[in-house]
């Protein structure tokens, strides 16, 4: 892996916006998302996919949609992940963001 040689930010907060970088500049960045969690019809509520096949429909048809974040509240199996990496690769569409929502019990 090669390592960058400064550090770049493509997200900041201006004023009253999220804005995205855009080449030299900065465009507003509206998002609009799409929660996943954990479970799936054809497995236990508790029980995530394990395959990349299962995730990559999912994310064309968040895509198809017209969403363009995905907010996930707990760590889903690194399947999930490579299927996200790999529809951004090879998506005709939007790139799909990840929020990764945390969640503390105290």
């Amino acid at each position: 892996m090669t390592r960058a040689g400064q550090l770049t930010v493509d997200f900041r907060a201006s004023g009253k916006f999220l804005q995205r970088r855009a080449g030299s500049n900065w465009e507003n960045f509206y998002i609009k998302g799409v929660d996943i969690d954990p479970g799936s019809p054809v497995h236990f509520a508790s029980e995530a996919p394990m395959l990349v096949d299962d995730y990559i429909p999912w994310l064309s048809q968040i895509s198809a949609l017209g969403a363009n974040t995905i907010r996930v509240y707990a760590a889903l199996p690194p399947a999930f992940y490579r299927a996200l990496k790999r529809h951004n690769e090879t998506a005709n569409s939007e790139k799909l963001y990840l929020i990764r929502k945390f969640l503390f019990h105290f």
